[in-house]
């Protein structure tokens, strides 16, 4: 067929609606990770910075972050978290893929890492 398009769309119980209140968007199609945790590692001047989503038994979503030297964010609820200290920063955000954490060292000339993990396939 010339100019005719298929729409099809997955019902899995993973996906839910990407709009409204608890339950659905992220929170909704996170649900299946309940109990679950996630980190990332990357070195950062001289230490190992970490990135960490988790999801909670009632399905809180979570970021922590850890910058390497110390400076932590402890866990935030939400889908990201960052901290700051001496020189070292870290953001940690989480998608529905997983946790990517975006680290800096130095406050004049800045160097910067990454990492990434992805959720478990169920």
């Amino acid at each position: 067929m010339v100019g005719a398009a298929i729409v099809g769309s997955c019902q899995s119980s993973i996906w839910k609606n990407a709009l409204g209140d608890v339950g659905t968007g992220l929170t909704g199609m996170l649900a299946p990770m309940k109990g679950k945790t996630i980190v990332c590692s990357a070195i950062s001047g001289g230490g190992t910075a970490r990135a960490y989503a988790r999801v909670d038994s009632d399905g809180t979503v979570n970021a922590y972050c850890n910058a390497g030297n110390g400076a932590a964010s402890g866990w935030v609820a939400g889908l990201s978290a960052s901290a700051a200290s001496g020189g070292y920063y870290c953001t940690a955000t989480v998608t529905a893929n997983g946790v990517s954490g975006l680290f800096q060292y130095g406050a004049v000339t800045a160097t910067y890492t990454n990492c990434s993990a992805l959720w478990p396939l169920l």
